[in-house]
């Protein structure tokens, strides 16, 4: 395979969620190749109204083919119960303790054991709220 995409389409949307592409082949863009085919396939065969990059904002590839803009934001809310009012309420504060302990360790490596050791404890944290809100 030189080039892949995956996508999620629903019933009025689609998604590009994820490409990759050969790397000893990029000086022929076959990234850049697949997604103006997916954009054709998906406006002509799969006939959704809109369909999103999922691409991270001001892409220097993306930015050039997909002109529309439209944004897209995702909410949580909560059904009146006090478990997940809590975990809402908390994972902010969730987010904020990550960055805190990154910064304990100021010279870690992404991919280093402690990272994925504080990275735990905070989904730890989240599981258990979750969990707080599964059982209530």
């Amino acid at each position: 395979m030189v080039a892949m995409q995956c996508n999620y389409v629903g019933h009025d949307a689609a998604y590009a969620f994820k490409s990759a592409y050969d790397e000893a082949y990029a000086r022929y863009s076959p990234g850049v190749l697949l997604e103006l085919e997916n954009m054709r396939v998906t406006r002509e065969e799969v006939s959704v109204p809109w369909m999103d990059s999922c691409a991270v904002p001001n892409h220097p590839t993306l930015d050039r083919i997909w002109s529309a803009r439209r944004r897209v934001e995702a909410r949580v809310v909560s059904n009146g119960r006090w478990a997940r009012d809590l975990s809402i309420r908390l994972f902010p504060h969730l987010r904020h303790l990550k960055r805190v302990a990154h910064s304990w360790f100021p010279g870690l490596h992404p991919r280093k054991r402690s990272r994925r050791i504080i990275e735990s404890i905070v989904v730890t944290l989240s599981a258990t709220l979750l969990l707080m809100t599964a059982i209530d």
